[in-house]
């Protein structure tokens, strides 16, 4: 009987460092993480998340830039708030409105250019100046962005920080990245900032890989979650080698991601090993990381309206807010998933 208990231990234990660490294509669905508490029908898909701030989110629209929705779901109220912007003949070329209370941006990458202002009356009343271009950006505070940009070798991605406080403004970090193939392609992915945690966060698209370091770029650590650890692309030189591009269709791993205290949720691509294809078809796949512990917590699906894929996703430390066509969806946590956010 001993025996018998003590292999039963070891088999839990070892399937258990399978799951969490070796082999995360063994995906842990568990019933009742998420709750579908709100529905709006927002007419238009042109929609996506500026900022979210307890029970109130804010939508930019790419067609109308200065234009922001404002959605008070526990009181069921939303507003149209109109940017005060007087153009003083920057060449803007795609604006983005981004929303972390009390302060909102207007930023443009390209020229490059970020107004700022607060949403008690939604007036342009600075700009961050003397900033790089970049290809990524996402405020940390009134003064502080992080960046990343084109500026690396070979034109390849590095990211950085911008504050107004550093002499010179921009500090770059240039370890963080892992070039694999081209530098630029197959390190191209998405950039997070962790409030709670005061953390930059990258999740690489095309690698199965994210990274974590301190606000001042400080690397933290690295995980990989599965064997998909380089990024599944091919790459060509055009115009005498002046330009790069896809010559195939890229391998998307990780799709969207968002972080909230100790969790990081990631819109996953890749269909695990002993899934039912059924439910790749009709449903979008979140995984779930615990970035304190550096592990693979667990993972649901997403049902959306007319089976449409999400498109855009943010969290809050009660619920999880998602856009899909021209819908946006909102779950509460419960369960295990509440438990893990109260670590």
């Amino acid at each position: 009987m001993f025996f018998s208990i003590s292999v039963v231990i070891v088999l839990f234990l070892s399937s258990e460092e399978i799951i969490h660490k070796n082999n995360p294509f063994i995906r842990r669905y568990i019933k009742k993480t998420v709750k579908a508490v709100y529905n709006k029908d927002l007419k238009f898909n042109s929609y996506y998340f500026a900022g979210v701030s307890g029970s109130k989110i804010y939508l930019g629209n790419l067609t109308d830039p200065f234009g922001v929705l404002s959605i008070d779901t526990l009181q069921n109220m939303s507003a149209e708030n109109r940017i005060k912007f007087i153009d003083d003949g920057e060449p803007f070329r795609k604006i983005f409105a981004k929303v972390k209370p009390p302060y909102f941006y207007l930023i443009d990458g390209t020229v490059p250019i970020v107004y700022k202002g607060n949403i008690k009356d939604w007036k342009v009343t600075g700009k961050i100046k003397d900033i790089p271009r970049f290809t990524a950006a996402e405020p940390i505070d009134s003064v502080s962005l992080l960046l990343r940009n084109n500026t690396g070798p070979n034109s390849g991605h590095q990211l950085g920080i911008y504050s107004e406080s550093f002499k010179p403004n921009t500090k770059y970090f240039p370890a963080l990245l892992q070039k694999q193939i081209d530098g630029i392609f197959d390190t191209d992915g998405m950039l997070l900032y962790n409030n709670d945690l005061h953390e930059m966060i990258y999740v690489y698209y095309y690698r199965n890989e994210f990274i974590i370091s301190d606000k001042k770029g400080n690397f933290k650590r690295r995980h990989t979650i599965d064997t998909i650890s380089r990024a599944m692309i091919k790459v060509s030189d055009l115009k005498e080698h002046t330009e790069r591009r896809l010559s195939s269709p890229p391998f998307f791993v990780n799709a969207l991601s968002a972080t909230i205290k100790n969790l990081l949720f990631i819109h996953s691509k890749v269909p695990g090993r002993y899934e039912d294809d059924q439910i790749w078809k009709r449903a979008s796949v979140v995984d779930v990381y615990d970035i304190n512990k550096g592990i693979y917590l667990l993972s649901f699906p997403l049902f959306t309206e007319n089976n449409q894929k999400i498109k855009d996703m943010r969290a809050t430390n009660t619920h999880l807010y998602i856009l899909s066509g021209n819908n946006l969806d909102i779950y509460s946590f419960r369960g295990i998933l509440k438990e893990q956010l109260k670590e």
